[in-house]
């Protein structure tokens, strides 16, 4: 009995063993994949608050996610030109609106406001200017 409770006992640690190492293998697997989606992640709550600097760093797989990490980082850069450009576009929109207010401004008062009486000829002068609101 003394040899079945030995084997037993040396069966035992071996499955102790292999089970300790099947833990370590997922949880180091896991890990190698969990740590790329949470690069990612931090990237995306990056974007999210405002930061259009915001890039994925780390993350060099080959793989679908390497690729998603690639997409984002051009995505950003993207979004950062076109913000420009749009930023861009407004000021030079607020310029020409700005201008046509001048021009308006110029434009109205070169015009009189009060016209003189013309009663004794039994009609009223009346006019009225309306400046354009875009030009050509």
């Amino acid at each position: 009995m003394a040899r079945v409770m030995s084997r037993l006992g040396e069966r035992g640690a071996i499955l102790g063993g292999g089970l300790v190492g099947i833990f370590a293998i997922i949880f180091v697997v896991g890990t190698l994949i969990t740590r790329p989606v949470k690069r990612l992640m931090e990237g995306v709550r990056a974007l999210a608050a405002g930061r259009l600097d915001a890039t994925v760093q780390g993350v060099h797989r080959h793989d679908e996610l390497g690729e998603l990490a690639e997409t984002f980082n051009s995505m950003t850069s993207s979004l950062r030109e076109h913000v420009t450009a749009l930023g861009e576009a407004r000021a030079a929109r607020e310029a020409a609106d700005s201008e046509l207010r001048v021009a308006r401004d110029i434009q109205t008062s070169l015009l009189p406001k009060v016209f003189p009486p013309t009663a004794e000829n039994g009609f009223d002068l009346f006019a009225i200017c309306r400046p354009a609101k875009a030009v050509g």
